[in-house]
């Protein structure tokens, strides 16, 4: 019986010290801090980390359209190869909607969603967030994955000469 108990203790030590390392599947840009000069283009890859088998996803982006701008969206056609589209870009309302992709045998792990090309308008802060699209949610063996988004955020300082 005292075996058992050890057994189970053990168990239950490992389970609470290995839990919190497992981590949750994430989005998020390979930059969460950006400085640039307004009319600087700028690039930021949307990845997703620590996947189960994925079938794919979609995300809306939000920003503030009066500080930058979306220039175009690429989604990674080599992971995501059955359908993908790059979105409806609206800079007047500053969103993105439903960038979505998909892949015919799954994707596992960490991979890149897709690549978008900014540009800053004019001096000013945004934060770029990230949410799960309402029309293709991200799923794992047909079921939806939960999913934590990290944001990015933007300053845009004035051209040189400008005040």
């Amino acid at each position: 019986m005292k075996k058992l108990i050890n057994k189970v203790i053990l168990a239950l030590l490992f389970f609470v010290l290995v839990s919190p390392a497992m981590a949750a599947p994430g989005v998020s840009f390979n930059e969460s801090k950006i400085k640039l000069r307004a009319g600087n283009v700028f690039v930021l890859d949307i990845l997703m980390s620590d996947f189960p088998l994925s079938e794919g996803g979609g995300v809306t982006l939000k920003f503030d359209s009066a500080v930058i701008r979306v220039d175009e969206i690429n989604v990674n056609t080599e992971s995501w190869n059955f359908v993908s589209t790059p979105g409806r870009i609206k800079n007047t309302d500053g969103i993105v909607s439903d960038v979505l992709f998909s892949s015919y045998k799954g994707v596992l792990g960490d991979a890149l969603i897709a690549t978008v090309t900014f540009t800053a308008l004019q001096a000013g802060k945004s934060v770029i967030t990230i949410e799960e699209s309402s029309v293709n949610p991200f799923s794992s063996d047909g079921n939806k994955v939960i999913v934590n988004f990290d944001n990015a955020n933007v300053h845009v300082i004035p051209m040189k000469g400008v005040r």
